[in-house]
Order: C-alpha cells, then structure tokens, then sequence
C-alpha cells in the first residue's frame, strides 16, 4: 500500500501534497487537489474537528482510522498520522494517510459472521449456563448438567468443582477474558479439555459474556461438547502429518491429481514455497503456467502426459525441462501413475506424481557435451595448426636457403649485401611467426596469475620492442596513460593484448597519409579498466569484420604475418573473462576496446 504524503496549512488549506495523495483522493493532478479545502476530504465534519482538537493536544497523532470521501462522492477507509508543527508563516499539518478499505470491510464482514453464529447459538439454547461469582453459584440447563455430568445442585461448592475441571485454562485466566469481554463489548470464547466428576474427558467450547456489577455480576454463555469433533479431528490431523511427514522427508516430488485434472496435494519438495503450495489446491496445469507465466507448449506437454494417463490408465514417465524465477534450467524426470481411491464413500480416479531432480546427471552430460565439443574444434584447430606451420615455416627457411645458395655463387659486394638483407627479411617473418605460435601456447595452457600490472609501463616495454618494425618512426604516438594506472591481472596475458594490437596497428599504418598516429588510452570503469588503441591505418575491409578472430587468418598477403595473433589476442582477452569490440572503416582506421576486468588476488 502506497502512502499519501501532504502538508496542509491550519488556516489556509493544503501547501503539498505527493502523486499518491492526489490518486488516492480521485483528483487529476496535484494541482487541482491543492486548490481543494481538507474538510471537503472527510466524511464527517465533527470526527475531522475532534481529530484537529486531538491534534492540538497532543501535537500528533498515529494510525488513526478515519473515513475519507474522494472527488466522485465514493468513500474510503484510511489510516492517518500527522503532526502538527510550526514555521515561519504559522501552524502546519504535515503526514501520511493509507488507503486500508479492504481490511476494514474484511474486519467488519469477520464480526458480522461471527456475531451470526454466536446469535445461532443462543438461539440454540445449546449448554446455557449462569454463573454468580460473588456467591460462588452456578445455574445451568438440563443439556448443560449432561454436557458437564453434574447438576448444578449435585455440590454445595459447584461453582470450584466446575473451575477444576478445566485442563487447558485456569480461573484466573477465565476471569481475566470475561471481564476484559466486557471492556471490548465482546465475547469471551475458549476451548479446553475438561475432566467431568466421573473421570471422563471431553473437550468443551465455551461462549462467555458477563453482566452486571459488584455483588451482582454475572457470567452466562453457552458451552458445546466438541469431544467427538475434536478427536476426528486430532486423528485427521495425526495421520495427516504422518503421511506428510513421510512425503516430505523422502527426496522426490509427489503430487495427487484428481479426475478433473486438479491438483488435490502437493508436497513440500514439490512446492517449498507454502503460500504458493496451498493456492496451487484445486488449481489445473493452465493456472498454474499462467502464475508462473511460462511458454504455452509447457502447459500443452503436461495436460497431454495427464490426459494420456487418465484416460489409457496408463503410467507415464517424460523429461521435463523448467526455469526458476532466477532464469536457471531445471531438469526432471516426471512419472504419472493412474490409481483409484474412496472419497465421499464413492470410488474416484487420480494420478499419483512422482518426480526425481536429475540436475546433476544433466549438468554433467553438458559438461561432456562441452567438452567433447572443445575436443572438437581443437582437433579442428590442431589440423589447421600443423599445416599451417609446416607451411609458413618451410617458406622463410626455403628462402633463406635459396638466398644462401646464391651468396655462394657471388663475389660481387654489392649483390651479397643485397642477399644478406633478403635473408635477414626471411628470418625476421620467421622470428615473428615463432613469437605468435609461443604466444599461443603460452596463452593456451598457462593459468591466469594474478599480480599488480602498470599499463603504463606495458605500453612502453611493448614500443620498446617494436622500435625496429617497419614504419615504427613514420607514425605519432599518444600515450594517456597515468603511471600509476595499475589493475590486478596477468601480467603475460595483458602483455600479448596490447604488443598484438601494437604490433598490428604499425604494421597497417597508411603510408598514403601524411600524418599517421596512434592513440593509446585507459579508462576505469567499475570493476575493471578499458584500454582503447586506435589509429588511422588502412582499417578492416566489411567483408573481413566478421573473420578477423579466426585462427591464420589474413586479410591481405601483401605484409607479412602469421595469422595468429588477433586470434590469440581474442582468447587471451576470454581467459581474462573480459570483453573486446572493434569499429572500423576501410581507408579510414581502426579502434579497439579492451575490457579487462579486476582478477581476485
């Protein structure tokens, strides 16, 4: 229940009230409930004065119950609190009022029925009995006289011997509830067992009302011998928390279905949630996936498997997939067993429920699902690796040996030179491509160690490596990285992100352009740092976008490289469990961001 909040001026009427105020009371807007006079609220003038005289006395009131008029003339219980405070410009209301229509007429409709039986009763005339304290006397009717197996002239001190009969309540305590009946214009009710003069035990329920005072005070009410009830009642209840009991201590599910495909039990396994176990009685499949607002066919898959088991009186065992109301799946092997029982002396049809939570057999079989499928595509991964290297390694040591060859045959200064520096050419695409693949092992089969990494001095070992790269001191660089931009993480993994994104932005530097740069920069954001490098090199084809991640591969074979290592960068920044994303525009540049999140020393 939403509270309406207000303040009020004692002279001049209301100077605030909130949204909830102004719903509350039927009023389109704040504004028009402000031009609004308070006395216009209540329903009655005279509870409103004597509740501003109360106001005045006490300098505030709680959770007083008023009766309230909207702006269409229909009426509302509220629970008011306010208090009276003052400020510059005078006297002022301030509080809230709770909208409790329901309870009251909840209430009001409780002591209407119970005044109903209690009239009933009397009616009845079942058990009348009178009772005089100040004498000690006691006055009852035939039926009364049975109920208690005595007349009430059997003892000259009946008024004791009827008190020592009661098990469960004491006279004092019946003393204490009927006087404080009287105070409460109510009755005073109770049940105890009770121990007639014979030894015999009954259980006895008593309507008690007093009138009278001082020597002529008087209890009277109506007694009702409930013994028969109550023992039905305490065997129903005795043999239903046995089988329950049982139910719920073992480890499975069980429900009972009844002929019109309504749940007549559930168990506590079953429904942990016992205000949702008990307004699922007497509900079908279809209340129940509309409650949970689950998918249609998830009705339609247990009304079939029901239908199937009623009506071919046939036991039926499906796999049923659910979700909590976290989102997490649940898997369960459900069995539905037709059986007949005798209800209101009549054979009926039900189908016994039964299921077994199989999380643990299924998680398995989808951690060997996933792992059969890594199996798989490192196969995959395995076949292309081999070839690869047997390819691009053979082509650099062919032409080292080639160039070899041709140094042997050479007197000539000039063309041995020249055959040094294609030789040394060769090898450095061999150096290179034997860094990506010791990258790529390292990055497959070492743990994440984490330790205090500075970006700052990682961006500059990684420039200090790539210094002899070719257009290395044809670009700009901007580095905005403070010295002390450090982040918990691995060391090594951090290292072969930011030397590949380097590495790659050089090597694709735009030598059509005039002012090539690089862009290095970190930003903290919460739980972790983002490092963006960007650059105005050649950037990424359209088609290529989507390829760039997959292992060897290239898009142009016009540079040299291995094709490994934005497929390495990618599953280090994932052993990391961080993010990367890319724009680009081909003629125009690249930009990457790296989220790396905080590791857990």
């Amino acid at each position: 229940m939403e509270e309406a909040i207000f303040k009020s001026s004692v002279l001049h009427g209301f100077v605030y009230v909130n949204e909830a105020f102004a719903r509350m009371f039927g009023y389109e807007s704040k504004e028009t409930m402000l031009s609004t006079q308070p006395i216009n609220l209540y329903n009655s003038k005279v509870e409103r004065d004597l509740l501003l005289a109360r106001v005045s006395r006490q300098g505030k009131v709680s959770n007083v119950l008023m009766s309230y008029r909207r702006e269409d003339g229909s009426s509302f219980w509220g629970r008011l609190s306010v208090s009276l405070i003052s400020e510059k410009g005078g006297d002022f209301l301030v509080g809230t009022i709770t909208d409790v229509t329901i309870q009251q007429e909840q209430n009001e409709q409780l002591q209407e029925n119970e005044q109903q039986l209690r009239n009933a009763q009397q009616l009845a005339k079942l058990g009348n009995w009178r009772v005089f304290p100040s004498d000690k006397r006691v006055e009852w009717s035939g039926e009364c006289a049975h109920i208690h197996g005595f007349l009430a002239t059997d003892y000259q001190d009946s008024f004791n011997i009827w008190l020592q009969g009661f098990e469960d309540i004491s006279h004092i305590e019946i003393e204490q509830g009927i006087k404080r009946s009287k105070q409460m214009n109510d009755a005073f009710e109770f049940g105890s067992w009770y121990t007639i003069p014979g030894g015999a035990k009954k259980f006895l329920y008593y309507i008690c009302g007093i009138e009278g005072e001082g020597d002529d005070e008087r209890w009277f009410g109506t007694v009702q011998d409930r013994t028969e009830l109550k023992n039905q009642e305490l065997e129903l209840i005795s043999t239903q928390e046995f089988y329950q009991n049982i139910l719920d201590n073992i480890p499975v599910e069980s429900i009972l279905i009844d002929e019109n495909l309504k749940y007549h039990y559930i168990s506590r396994n079953a429904i942990k949630d016992a205000e949702l176990r008990e307004w699922m009685i007497g509900k079908t499949n279809k209340d129940y996936s509309d409650y949970r607002k689950l998918k249609e066919d998830f009705t339609q898959v247990r009304d079939e498997m029901v239908a199937k088991a009623m009506q071919g009186d046939l036991t039926i065992r499906w796999e049923e997939n659910m979700k909590t109301g976290d989102g997490r799946d649940t898997y369960h092997i459900r069995n539905l067993v037709p059986i007949t029982l005798i209800q209101d002396q009549k054979p009926k049809k039900f189908l016994i429920g039964y299921s077994f939570d199989i999380n643990d057999i299924k998680r398995a079989q989808f951690r060997l699902e996933d792992r059969n499928e890594e199996l798989n595509q490192l196969n995959k991964e395995l076949d292309r690796f081999v070839y690869s290297i047997s390819h691009d390694l053979r082509a650099p040591i062919a032409s080292v040996l080639g160039l070899n060859s041709l140094a042997e045959d050479t007197a000539d200064r000039e063309e041995l030179d020249t055959v040094l520096a294609m030789q040394r050419e060769a090898l450095d695409r061999l150096d290179l491509y034997i860094r990506d693949v010791i990258d790529y092992s390292r990055n497959k089969r070492m743990a994440v160690q984490s330790e205090d990494v500075c970006l700052r001095k990682i961006v500059d070992d990684c420039m200090a490596d790539l210094v002899y790269q070719t257009n290395y001191n044809k670009i700009d660089y901007f580095i905005e990285i403070e010295e002390q931009t450090c982040i918990q993480s691995d060391k090594l993994r951090i290292k072969i992100i930011v030397n590949n994104l380097l590495s790659n932005a050089i090597k694709y530097a735009d030598s059509a352009k005039d002012n090539s740069f690089i862009s290095i920069r970190a930003e903290w954001k919460e739980k972790g740092v983002t490092l963006i490098i960007e650059d105005n090199g050649i950037g990424i084809k359209e088609d290529y976008k989507d390829k760039i991640w997959d292992i060897f591969f290239r898009g142009t074979s016009t540079i040299p490289g291995s094709g490994l290592g934005l497929y390495i960068l990618k599953e280090s920044v994932k052993n990391l469990n961080g993010e990367i994303d890319f724009i680009s525009k081909e003629g125009e540049g690249t930009t990457f961001k790296i989220f790396i999140p905080e590791q857990t020393v």
